[in-house]
């Protein structure tokens, strides 16, 4: 299914230069009598076209150009409507053509949640029926990424009634990734990382455009049970420090830490919000040793850095590092005991990642509160952390020798 969408960076240009970014902003604000943005599951003997008696039925035909050609010489609503008619019949026949890097993807169309980009009828949220056909008007190339680039954003934009938490967009390699930490409605702790990359694509109608369907290939998910969020940052503290990662937060931590507590602390829907207070020294005991490199051992009698899912027999993540410091997320349950990348983050992204952490916090996204990520990061400032190390190194010492 088609939940998410990919808007590119030259679609938002678009959209942003158009002034369509504003008007679409403004529109699922005001218009509480407007097209529902989602999808409505289709029974076996039902048809996508629903959707443009929708639009017929709010005025939309009637403004459309009495002889839609333009100047490339085709009938522009001829080849839009025969081909939604052709795909709602058989829709098997018809794919996204996505060109990654790894070579083509061949990614099916979901009539429930495509049709309402492809038929523009999320974009007529946004667009009153005088606009609605004027493509050219507003800086795009075909009416099919008009109204697919239009709709996704308004898709997107509208699911942002739930609180976020802070996204980042950084670079791999050759690819774009839009990294973001948060909470469930449960408070669990969630990280998600999704390919944003502006791979070439053909939609099922055959246009060339400038946004994407979030496939599976795309995102990956890292789903950790609540109140792993100080222990985490434990674990981003030793990440930083071995790998030695510059860090504008570690210059300056405890202005960091401040700016935060500033701004106040919004508590989540939960009864054991910041309830624990347990002491942040129990966060480091595996300090003194090494997080392993990925490839370094095949197998393991012991993890030392790892973060637990919910449940009792959900597995749990272990944290590797890779050949470029970056740290690598690995998932392993009692079905499931083989050692997988299930995601990563470069080294380059630790600050956005430890800033993502306390925005959770603050914003009440979690279980855990701004004072609980204090703690850990200022014990770990403090001389009495340095202390405890030695007495560590001279008890392994002792339990070596």
């Amino acid at each position: 299914m088609h939940y998410n969408w990919i808007v590119y960076p030259e679609g938002m240009k678009t959209l942003e230069e158009s002034t369509l970014k504003t008007k679409i902003d403004l529109a699922l604000k005001k218009h509480a009598d407007r097209f529902s943005t989602i999808s409505y599951h289709l029974g076996n003997d039902e048809t996508p076209l629903y959707l443009l008696d929708d639009l017929k039925e709010g005025g939309y035909f009637k403004t459309m150009p009495f002889n839609f050609v333009q100047d490339f010489g085709n009938d522009v609503y001829q080849d839009w409507h025969q081909g939604l008619v052709r795909i709602a019949k058989e829709s098997e026949k018809f794919l996204w053509e996505i060109f990654r890097h790894e070579g083509k993807q061949s990614e099916p169309i979901y009539l429930d949640e495509d049709f309402l980009m492809l038929t523009g009828h999320n974009a007529a949220i946004s667009l009153n029926p005088k606009q609605f056909w004027q493509f050219k008007k507003f800086g795009f190339h075909s009416l099919g990424d008009f109204f697919g680039t239009v709709g996704a954003y308004t898709r997107m934009k509208d699911k942002e009634y739930i609180e976020k938490g802070h996204r980042w967009v950084s670079k791999q390699g050759d690819k774009l990734f839009e990294t973001e930490v948060t909470g469930r409605e449960h408070g669990d702790f969630r990280l998600f990382r999704r390919d944003v990359t502006p791979y070439r694509t053909i939609d099922p109608l055959g246009n060339l455009v400038s946004y994407r369907p979030e496939t599976y290939e795309d995102s990956k998910c890292v789903a950790g049970s609540h109140s792993v969020e100080p222990s985490f940052l434990a674990l981003l503290l030793k990440w930083a420090e071995q790998e030695r990662i510059e860090s504008e937060i570690l210059k300056n931590p405890r202005e960091f830490i401040g700016q935060f507590k500033k701004m106040g602390q919004n508590c989540g829907n939960f009864a054991d919000f910041g309830y624990d207070s347990s002491d942040p020294t129990m966060y480091f005991c595996a300090w003194d040793r090494s997080i392993q490199r990925f490839n370094d051992i095949s197998e393991e009698r012991f993890i030392p850095f790892y973060m637990s899912t919910y449940g009792n027999r959900s597995g749990a993540y272990a944290f590797y590092t890779g050949e470029e410091r970056q740290l690598i997320f690995s998932y392993s349950n009692e079905s499931r005991n083989k050692r997988v990348k299930c995601l990563e983050i470069p080294a380059l992204d630790f600050d956005n990642l430890v800033t993502s952490l306390f925005y959770q916090a603050q914003k009440g996204l979690g279980r855990t509160s701004i004072k609980q990520l204090a703690d850990v990061m200022n014990y770990y400032l403090s001389e009495q952390f340095k202390a405890d190390r030695i007495k560590e190194q001279d008890y392994l010492q002792k339990r070596t020798s």
